[in-house]
């Protein structure tokens, strides 16, 4: 592959990306999931000076992202869009580095075919269009990989040093991100060993030690001072290290119901299926139901795990007999990264498969997936005849961009059409918000708003900027509040059932306004006392 059609296939990739990842993002999605609005509430504590790198907000989240959701709301003002805005930045990098780190360890064509992959992949853009902070765990697992690979290939001592910094740096701010990163651990520890037996064990003994001993230094310094503020928080809260994740292990009794071998085999099976047959339903995470990798990827990157696996017995082969082991300690890397990274979601015992848990993958598919196609093209060159090479080639191209189309079209069409998708992201609580600080704006009477403790925290967000306009009523209980001429008492989507009882229970109440939505559902009643 020349440079000039690799570069003109990167912009492709990267107009795909921002395509997926930007696209209408002001109005899909149209709403704030309460988790996703207690990250902005976060991100303004962050703007007001409170800024450190843990939150204790919804058991504890680490706060990296949030950092930059701060800047985006500095920026574009409290709103929906700016925290799905930031995301979408995140996704779009992953995309780019992802290439990148694929093109350092197998070469042109597995970079490009991974970075094609995943830039149309419905799962990857999925959560990249949500505002979560897990989505930060692919750009710096690819981040490591690329800088780690950069020490190895490095021409001269001073890049080797400045590659290993970045590793490092990269992988301390991983800890920032999300509790699933921690997995990435186990690969480091193990390829340590795999590095010092392979210096033990070839001949002169730690051969190459010398050259690389700096860059060892550097990465293990940059890796400590910059998870340092991480360590003192932990040391201070030791409570937080853990957070949520003993509520949903399979190890809990309450979860695995004293049949733990039988949870994990479940857990497990539905895991590893989701990327093949029956995904994430939550459309938060993942087209619902649909597997994580369409036919194609899916496909390629099953040839792509063999390749690796007969690549990494010959790694260990070549190791054990103290011989030269060439590049191909990265296939050795790609099945370690396949089966830790995959920790995270088996060890866990609630909504599987779970999209975002397995997020550590979505790298490590892609570059599978590239192997395998790699080869796959390869063995299509040495067909004999020059017209039936390009005949076969020219097929798979046409897989390749009918793949593209069809993954994209799978959130823009399928998630889209879904009412399911708006309400998961709680597009009534946009329409309540709005309507609250409309009348914030004209200083009308008093809001009482029917809404629960943790769906809240959207109105509560969105309303920052007139100082939460509303009086918030328990829907149990909310048929007790008496309101006055000139207040309103609003219910949203989920609190209907109570706009009908309270409806009962206090005659003179009248309906000022219900708004719906593109599905005919009701997402929003106004009641206010009749003249």
């Amino acid at each position: 592959m020349t440079p000039t059609n690799r570069k003109i296939l990167v912009g492709l990739i990267l107009l795909l990306a921002i395509f997926g990842r930007f696209w209408h993002i002001t109005t899909m999605p149209g709403g704030l999931f309460p988790d996703q609005a207690a990250n902005g509430e976060d991100a303004i504590s962050i703007l007001h000076g409170h800024m450190q790198p843990f939150y204790e907000r919804g058991n504890g989240r680490e706060a990296l992202f949030f950092y930059l959701q701060a800047v985006l709301i500095a920026i574009f003002g409290v709103g929906v869009w700016p925290m799905f805005f930031a995301s979408a930045l995140v996704g779009t990098a992953t995309v780019y580095f992802t290439y990148a780190a694929g093109r350092r360890m197998f070469g042109d064509l597995v970079g490009v075919l991974a970075g094609l992959f995943i830039a149309t992949n419905q799962w990857h853009i999925s959560l990249s269009r949500t505002g979560f902070r897990a989505i930060t765990i692919p750009l710096f697992l690819a981040l490591v990989t690329y800088f780690f690979m950069g020490i190895f290939q490095a021409k001269n001592a001073r890049v080797r040093l400045w590659q290993a910094i970045g590793c490092g740096v990269s992988f301390g701010l991983g800890w920032y991100t999300y509790i699933a990163f921690r997995a990435f651990v186990g690969v480091i520890i193990i390829v340590a060993i795999v590095l010092l037996l392979q210096s033990l064990l070839r001949k002169p003994r730690f051969f190459g030690f010398k050259m690389y001993r700096a860059s060892i230094v550097a990465l293990f310094l940059s890796t400590v001072i910059t998870m340092t503020p991480l360590f003192v928080y932990f040391n201070n809260n030791p409570g937080s290290f853990a957070g949520r994740s003993g509520q949903v292990s399979i190890l809990n009794p309450d979860i695995n119901k004293g049949n733990l071998l039988g949870t994990a085999t479940d857990v497990l099976e539905k895991s590893i299926l989701a990327f093949f047959t029956a995904g994430d339903i939550n459309p938060r995470h993942n087209v619902p139901g649909l597997p994580f990798l369409s036919p194609i990827p899916a496909v390629l990157g099953l040839i792509g795990i063999i390749v690796a696996l007969v690549r990494s017995i010959q790694y260990l082969h070549r190791l054990l007999r103290g011989r030269h082991t060439g590049q191909t300690l990265a296939f050795f890397i790609m099945l370690l990264l396949l089966a830790i990274m995959l920790v995270p979601a088996v060890a866990t015992a609630e909504g599987i498969p779970h999209g975002l848990r397995s997020i550590g993958e979505i790298p490590v598919v892609f570059w599978l997936a590239g192997i395998g196609g790699a080869w796959f093209i390869h063995r299509l060159k040495r067909l004999p005849s020059y017209g039936a090479r390009r005949i076969a080639i020219g097929t798979l191209l046409i897989l390749f961009a009918l793949t593209a189309v069809y993954d994209l079209s799978l959130y823009f069409g399928v998630s889209a059409s879904l009412p399911k998708y708006w309400y998961e992201y709680r597009s009534d609580l946009t329409t309540v918000s709005n309507y609250l600080n409309q009348r914030a704006r004209l200083n009308s009477g008093k809001s009482y708003l029917v809404l629960d403790d943790f769906s809240v925290q959207t109105v509560h967000f969105l309303t920052t900027n007139y100082n939460y306009p509303y009086l918030l009523l328990k829907p149990e209980t909310c048929e007790s509040t008496n309101i006055q001429p000139g207040d309103v008492i609003v219910f949203t989507q989920s609190t209907i059932p109570d706009a009908e009882r309270y409806q009962e229970n206090h005659p003179k109440v009248e309906e000022l306004m219900r708004t719906k939505n593109q599905f005919d559902q009701t997402t929003m009643i106004v009641y206010g006392l009749k003249p």
